[in-house]
């Protein structure tokens, strides 16, 4: 991470515009769910205490799982395409 502290309001802010919706809220922090999911489901977490010593962890922890599910979708576009262009399904 940078120097900068990263403001979660402005992350929580843009998830929630983006359709994630907000599953609930703990000390020190919010659970977000899916686009899509159930209401008050939600396994993405994000700390609002950036005093904390977790706060850094924690924020790296909600861009990886974005990261990793942003690859997972590439991939299964590459294989759907694949297998669109190859004519094993239409």
């Amino acid at each position: 991470m940078t120097d900068k502290v990263p403001d979660w309001q402005r992350i929580h802010e843009l998830m929630l515009a983006a359709g994630f919706t907000e599953a609930g809220r703990g000390r020190g922090h919010v659970r977000l769910g899916w686009l899509g999911s159930a209401e008050g489901r939600g396994n993405l977490v994000l700390c609002t205490d950036p005093t904390a010593p977790e706060y850094d962890n924690t924020l790296d922890s909600l861009l990886d799982e974005l990261a990793a599910t942003r690859d997972r979708g590439r991939k299964a576009g590459d294989i759907l395409a694949r297998l669109r262009t190859e004519g094993v399904i239409t």
